[in-house]
């Protein structure tokens, strides 16, 4: 940000805002910034500091929140990012710690809750994600865990509740989606299976009788649509088109008796 007014100049470079506040503070010589360049909020309170030599960021550059607080600190080495960085929250608690080579995320990412415990780990190489992330809940449960091959997802990707029980089941191939995504009530039973872009999405009662099902073509409802009663009788039928209803739906009591006809085209009822 303050490389930009490099130039043949010796002194401190100063900026303001319209309204005369100090606004940027800038150390030159031999036409490149020298020392500390720091940029300041109107209220007059620091807001970024970066140590320079020779016009590259050499040392750790830090950034504060308009209450004087750190919001961050990357260690840089000849302009990029080098070392351990570490990110906060407005009230002082660590939210993340990434190690960076030559400006590149490498290494072990941690993420944090404002409570301390962990929110995500996982590991880098080049900027890309690598191996197993696992992310938590506040309470310190697993919420999910997802394999990646140099920045994409792959195999199956796991959600939980936080008792432990598994919530949703989504299997990746280089960050593809393959197959139907699978929910699952928190007893145990699918909820619903739901394919990527065609196939037949279908959804379930917790005690596991079938509750719907609507076949899809190029991710949206085309065909019939049905719903079901727990006892497995016909409740409705839809017919729809990319998505919208479009001919007769048809409803019907518990005892297969049908109860109305509604025409619909594109969504929009033209006689009941």
């Amino acid at each position: 940000m303050f490389s930009a007014i490099k130039r043949l100049f010796d002194g401190n470079k100063s900026f303001y805002y319209e309204s005369g506040a100090l606004k940027q503070e800038v150390p030159i010589s031999n036409g490149k910034i020298n020392g500390t360049a720091k940029e300041y909020y109107e209220s007059g309170k620091i807001k970024i500091e970066i140590p320079y030599i020779d016009g590259l960021k050499q040392g750790v550059k830090k950034e504060y929140y308009d209450h004087g607080g750190l919001k961050e600190e990357i260690p840089h080495v000849n302009d990029l990012g080098n070392g351990k960085a570490k990110y906060y929250y407005p009230s002082g608690k660590l939210q993340t710690e990434i190690n960076y080579t030559d400006g590149l995320e490498e290494g072990v990412k941690k993420r944090y809750f404002e409570n301390g415990k962990l929110q995500l780990e996982g590991k880098y190489e080049s900027n890309k994600e690598i191996g197993l992330f696992n992310f938590y809940y506040e309470s310190g449960a697993l919420e999910g865990k997802t394999v990646f091959i140099f920045g994409k997802k792959n195999g199956t990707c796991e959600n939980y509740y936080e008792s432990g029980e598994i919530k949703q089941e989504t299997l990746y191939e280089d960050d593809i989606v393959k197959g139907a995504v699978r929910t699952y009530f928190e007893s145990g039973g699918i909820m619903s299976e739901i394919p990527v872009t065609n196939g037949v999405l279908r959804t379930y009662y917790e005690s596991g009788e079938k509750k719907a099902e609507m076949p899809i073509k190029n991710k949206k409802a085309n065909g019939i649509t049905k719903c079901f009663f727990r006892n497995g009788g016909l409740k409705t039928e839809t017919p729809c088109i990319d998505g919208k209803k479009q001919g007769v739906e048809k409803t019907y009591n518990e005892h297969g008796e049908q109860l109305s006809n509604t025409t619909y085209h594109q969504d929009e009822i033209i006689l009941k």
